[in-house]
């Protein structure tokens, strides 16, 4: 496969993003096969991205045009991450340069150093000696072995990029290449997700499925895999010249560990489980070990960004300059000013539930308790707003908003962990009467209306953890660097995986409330979000604790995990959706069977609309499907089944 090639060479010239999707579903199947199938990609990159004309049609035409297998050489016995230990040399003699050293398996590392240049080396050049192939832990497909070169001639005009270059290629192409590696990984997890989820609805303990266990509702929870919103939003931002981090801002340690403990038969080499358990550790290793791409990532955490969107930074720099300041006084008081996101027509600012979410983010950069006092009354707005495009039957009690009257008692004002500045207090209602027209919804219905309210508001409530999260992670850097003790690594690794869950539960914020200005109702995105996002800002404050002392920081967090649903709660509600749509494609595979290409599907006909509907989640097929599509009935055109 070479589906990254330019047109003009021969290739299919695809994306990064349509690259990185066939790996994550070719992942799916084996990471090992998939692997052998993508090794072009990572040889050809850096001819695509620095190779001269010349080489590009001389190299690049003969990969589309016969069955070629390329690899690329950077890794040595003693030179992976760190390459100071580099033993290869070439020489130049005349119109040749002469390498001579050893190198091994085709998963490079990051070199750190310029003094490296690349080249186009022929396999069946004199000199070239093969090791065998090498007996790994996982991913038996694949085949790893040793290089040695023993005066091995290369013509100069080989040579990739300038002399001295090859670290500056190498980065490059890593840029290019690792959201592809990520992808293969996200491909493996979702597969130790259905893996689990269709055993856990098969299996019987004390005589009911084990998927009715709530601690196995938790742990296929944990396995919940929210990275392929992460790769179309990486990939979008590489492909516009956004090019760092791509292998840790995407990938995350692939959590086979709790799948392999619900198949209590993932033990055992004959079920699929083991397999991907060892296949999955080689991604922490190559093209960078998760270590090195830790201290990456926090290395550019520390540095300032101008990536801050404009409804963000108009809501941060008010955050910083009038609500930093007062907080620790707020927090005694609660005197904080209203502000409310009604309808223009009722002299509000009309604001999308995205666009909301970026001002609540950066409002609780300043103080989530005062964030919350300024945007609380969304919350009480958001029943009414939910029923001017929801119509379903509703069945409950009746749920009313009434102004305060003579006989409603308020008592004293709460004194919480955390938010204080947050007036929060118990209610009495004693034969409170309230106007007929103030109904909301049938009689009956509250809690459908309540439901779909915080179907609203929940990606609100994750936008303000997120915020939260950031400004501990803010906190927590900043200290960082001022902080002198013995150089411990262990302090930017810690803040690298709290800037990776920041990411993450920022973009499942996101798409939530994309969901909701879709007008889409979804109860599970708007689950997702608010628990992933509550339980990084708790994380994310404890450590920052840890590092600095950010204690309000942590008080505040922990009210995330509370209101609006439980984590607990919600981790059950994400659980029951992941093993009923298990449950309903079973059910749908015994009843019908499915031919893609039947006029009732769409056809994708190009690779941007493929992309668009990928990344929406606008196709209607499930992976099994798409699998279905290519072995038993392929679309006419190979390009369409190659985006199937």
């Amino acid at each position: 496969m070479n589906p990254d090639i330019p047109v003009e060479y021969g290739g299919l010239g695809l994306g990064l993003l349509a690259n990185t999707i066939i790996a994550e579903e070719l992942g799916y199947g084996c990471t090992g096969i998939a692997t052998v199938f993508m090794t072009n990609d990572l040889a050809e990159t850096p001819l695509i991205v620095a190779a001269s004309d010349e080489v590009k049609k001389k190299y690049l035409g003969r990969m589309t045009e016969e069955p070629l297998i390329a690899a690329y050489a950077v890794t040595e016995p003693n030179a992976g991450s760190d390459v100071s230990n580099v033993k290869t040399k070439c020489e130049k003699k005349g119109d040749e340069y002469i390498i001579n050293g050893s190198k091994i398996d085709p998963n490079p590392k990051a070199p750190t150093s310029k003094a490296f240049t690349a080249f186009v080396v022929e396999a069946d050049s004199p000199g070239i000696t093969k090791g065998k192939k090498e007996k790994n832990m996982g991913q038996h497909a694949s085949d790893t072995r040793g290089i040695t070169f023993e005066d091995v001639r290369v013509p100069a005009s080989n040579m990739v990029g300038p002399p001295g270059e090859g670290f500056v290629v190498t980065m490059r192409t890593f840029d290019r290449t690792r959201p592809a590696v990520a992808g293969l990984a996200t491909g493996l997890q979702a597969r130790c997700l259905d893996e689990a989820s269709k055993y856990a609805l098969e299996r019987k303990t004390f005589g009911i499925p084990i998927a009715d266990h709530q601690v196995s509702d938790m742990k296929i929870l944990a396995s919940l895999n929210i990275l392929p919103l992460t790769f179309a939003t990486l990939l979008l931002e590489i492909e516009n010249g956004d090019v760092r981090d791509t292998k840790m801002r995407a990938e995350r340690v692939i959590k086979t560990k709790q799948k392999l403990q619900i198949l209590r038969n993932g033990y055992n080499s004959e079920y699929p489980v083991e397999k991907l358990m060892r296949d999955a550790k080689l991604f922490q290793i190559y093209e960078g070990t998760c270590q090195i791409q830790r201290v990456v990532v926090s290395r550019n955490l520390l540095k300032l960004t101008d990536t801050q969107r404009e409804y963000q930074a108009t809501a941060l720099k008010f955050a910083k300059e009038e609500i930093i300041p007062v907080a620790a006084h707020h927090d005694k008081t609660g005197e904080v000013f209203i502000f409310n996101e009604f309808n223009s027509s009722f002299r509000g600012a009309e604001l999308s539930s995205l666009e909301t979410a970026l001002v609540v983010e950066s409002l609780a950069y300043g103080c989530s308790a005062i964030q919350l006092c300024i945007m609380g009354p969304s919350l009480a707005i958001a029943p009414n707003w939910s029923l001017c495009y929801r119509h379903t039957a509703l069945r409950s009690r009746v749920l009313v908003l009434t102004s305060l009257r003579s006989r409603q008692r308020l008592r004293r004002k709460e004194l919480n962990m955390g938010q204080r500045c947050c007036d929060t207090r118990t209610i009495t209602f004693e034969d409170v009467v309230i106007p007929k027209e103030n109904v909301l919804g049938a009689p009956g219905a509250g809690f459908k209306v309540a439901m779909g309210a915080f179907d609203m508001t929940r990606p609100g409530v994750a936008a303000g953890a997120v915020g939260l999260a950031w400004r501990a992670l803010d906190e927590a850097s900043k200290y960082a660097l001022e902080r002198k003790t013995f150089g411990h690594q262990g302090v930017s690794f810690l803040l690298a995986d709290m800037a990776i869950n920041l990411e993450l539960a920022r973009l499942v914020t996101y798409r939530a409330a994309v969901d909701v200005d879709n007008k889409e109702r979804s109860s599970y995105y708007a689950s997702v979000a608010k628990c992933f996002a509550a339980d990084t800002a708790n994380i994310t404050a404890a450590n920052a604790v840890q590092i600095h002392g950010v204690e309000k920081l942590m008080r505040d967090a922990k009210i995330y995990q509370i209101y609006e649903g439980t984590s607990q709660i919600q981790r059950v509600v994400i659980s029951r959706h992941l093993l009923q749509k298990r449950s309903s494609y079973n059910r749908d595979k015994e009843e019908r069977n499915f031919n893609p290409c039947h006029s009732s599907h769409r056809v994708i006909r190009t690779d941007t609309e493929a992309e668009w509907l990928l990344l929406t989640g606008r196709t209607k097929c499930t992976r099994h499907e798409y699998w279905l599509c290519s072995v038993r009935s392929p679309c006419a055109s190979s390009r369409s089944c190659v985006m199937h």
